[in-house]
């Protein structure tokens, strides 16, 4: 059987830090969502935090 011949109903992140220090009240931070979803394949979440950014004080 090749790798193909199998489906997956779950996602595995590697995180490069731990994102808890980053968290606040259990929440991811919004630089961390960012990152990980900028690129997504569905239009609409790739503009919702392309929104979440340009929402934020700098």
């Amino acid at each position: 059987m090749k790798d193909a011949d199998f489906e997956s109903d779950a996602v595995l992140e590697v995180w490069r830090y731990d994102p808890q220090i980053l968290a606040s009240g259990g929440v991811v931070d919004p630089f961390s969502l960012y990152a990980q979803f900028r690129e997504h394949s569905d239009e609409r979440v790739s503009m919702a935090v392309d929104q979440l950014l340009e929402s934020r004080k700098w």
